[in-house]
């Protein structure tokens, strides 16, 4: 009988975990073939949006309001090079990326520390490994962690 040690833990898995263990089973311990599901390539797709045009702003030196007609414009871009189809998944994406812009209207390269940052945390015996949307530095010095969310309303957590 083989004995299943995960070593590797990421807020993915533990959410896998919580909801159906089974899932966990076939995904991680059997390594079952999975098939990309609409709303899983719909995340990353937005995900990828947000970090290409993010990354041109920073390379751009950009202070001020994101436009959110440059913002689609990426999507668009983003959207052609994907395998997703169908219409409403368009207009959702322009959905979430104009909730974006009402939650994060103002951008300034300056205090951005990382986008896309990658961790690896190690707790015990057990490695966290995971990313970071978006990490700035505020005028008042406290670091803002964003983690966009493609599912429900754009959150963020101030630490």
């Amino acid at each position: 009988m083989n004995t299943f040690k995960n070593q590797y833990l990421s807020y993915s898995r533990l959410a896998l975990f919580e909801r159906c263990p089974m899932a966990f089973e076939f995904r991680y311990i059997r390594k079952a073939p999975s098939h990309t599901v609409d709303h899983l390539e719909f995340g990353s797709l937005v995900h990828a949006t947000l970090e290409a045009y993010l990354k041109k702003l920073v390379e751009q030196q950009f202070v001020g309001k994101i436009s959110l007609t440059d913002l689609h414009a990426e999507f668009r871009r983003q959207w052609q090079a994907s395998d997703l189809m169908g219409m409403e998944w368009f207009r959702e994406g322009e959905t979430v990326l104009a909730k974006y812009v009402d939650v994060f209207p103002d951008f300034d390269y300056r205090g951005v520390v990382g986008l896309e940052y990658e961790f690896n945390l190690i707790v015990g015996e057990f490695t966290l490994h995971g990313f970071i949307d978006k990490i700035e530095v505020l005028k008042d010095g406290t670091l803002h962690i964003v983690d966009y969310k493609t599912n429900r309303l754009l959150t963020s957590q101030a630490d």
